[in-house]
């Protein structure tokens, strides 16, 4: 790699490193600072405010918010909230199918074939109350 190379905070490109060293050359103006720990102490509140601000490209999130929905997003019920409850019953036919499967299944379970898989009768009973539920014909037996 050239040691020439330009990286993408480089003043000349105006990158996101020039746009804060700006923004913080026009937060000092001409103020004078009495001691390193006056400095610091400006330097800790500039960035602290510039971190908690909210920015248009995060939509109304500020730059700590979205660090805490990108690397926590269920442990930060102040940023985002995810309902628990649903306001209504599913209409999809799938989770219909679902609904009646688990419903079949019960508490006792359905008991597997040697081969694993679910006895023939029970899944055809819920085919037709499934297909009963969003008003398909019958399905035509193989047989």
């Amino acid at each position: 790699m050239s040691l020439n190379k330009i990286g993408r905070n480089d003043p000349t490109l105006g990158g996101p490193a020039t746009a804060a060293i700006e923004e913080l050359e026009q937060a000092i103006g001409d103020r004078e600072f009495g001691s390193t720990e006056e400095l610091q102490a400006f330097l800790d509140s500039f960035q602290f405010q510039r971190n908690h601000r909210c920015f248009e490209d995060f939509r109304g999130l500020s730059p700590d918010q979205m660090r805490q929905l990108l690397h926590f997003p269920l442990e930060s019920p102040d940023v985002l909230q995810v309902s628990t409850v649903l306001e209504s019953e599913p209409d999809a036919p799938l989770a219909q199918l679902f609904g009646l499967l688990a419903e079949a299944i019960g508490g006792k379970g359905l008991k597997p074939t040697a081969k694993g898989n679910f006895p023939r009768n029970p899944c055809r009973e819920i085919m037709q109350a499934w297909r009963r539920l969003i008003n398909l014909p019958p399905a035509q037996s193989a047989e």
